[in-house]
């Protein structure tokens, strides 16, 4: 896979993951146009990774549906195989909280050092927390480094949940999108969304 430098992800958010959309390739005059395209690999124990190109080839890695309703999601937007640039966490209780915060504490392949991530209230009646690679390096270079990530949520001083996700490896990440882009590039169309318009000519490849 060649080397490229990639953009900063800003569109994935937590439960079902957003994709901002950029205009199609309907809409981008001449030789800029470039179709929308997306692709989602399930994984073992209800994780998924996801692949964009909208705003630079990316991926993003979530973890499957919960009881109480509690997702974790990382964004990797420089590279498939470097650190993850966003790490959120959501939460959804399923009942008005009498609580004055949540909190969500880490522990990488046990550590004894465990990192915290304050919540706070969110979209549809849940409650978010979010850290990047500038305002928290250290938290996403502990992410980067792991394996397997247990997140233990409290409301208030109260456990509420705890879930130990196994973090997708960066040579799987990095295959993936590898064949993700040698699909879009050729302007596959179970991956290309109809509202990029009709596929563009693919140039022959120079022998």
């Amino acid at each position: 896979m060649s080397k490229r430098v990639f953009p900063l992800a800003v569109g994935v958010l937590v439960g079902p993951a957003l994709f901002f959309s950029l205009p199609s390739a309907a809409q981008i005059p001449g030789s800029q146009a470039r179709p929308d395209c997306r692709l989602s690999e399930d994984l073992a124990g209800g994780g998924q990774l996801r692949y964009s190109n909208v705003g630079g080839p990316r991926v993003s890695w979530s973890s499957g549906p919960s009881r109480p309703f509690f997702q974790l999601s990382l964004d990797y937007g420089r590279g498939p195989v470097g650190a993850p640039t966003w790490v959120r966490a959501f939460y959804v209780s399923g009942s008005e909280s009498q609580a004055t915060s949540y909190k969500v504490i880490f522990d990488f392949d046990g550590s004894a050092q465990p990192a915290t991530l304050p919540l706070k209230p969110g979209a549809a009646g849940g409650f978010m927390g979010s850290v990047n690679d500038r305002n928290n390096p250290e938290l996403i270079d502990s992410f980067a480094r792991a394996r397997r990530v247990t997140a233990t949520l409290y409301e208030g001083d109260r456990q509420v949940v705890q879930r130990s996700f196994e973090l997708t490896t960066a040579d799987r990440r990095a295959a993936g999108l590898d064949g993700f882009e040698r699909r879009a590039e050729a302007n596959d169309p179970g991956i290309c969304g109809a509202a990029a318009g009709p596929p563009l000519p693919v140039p022959p490849i120079p022998r």
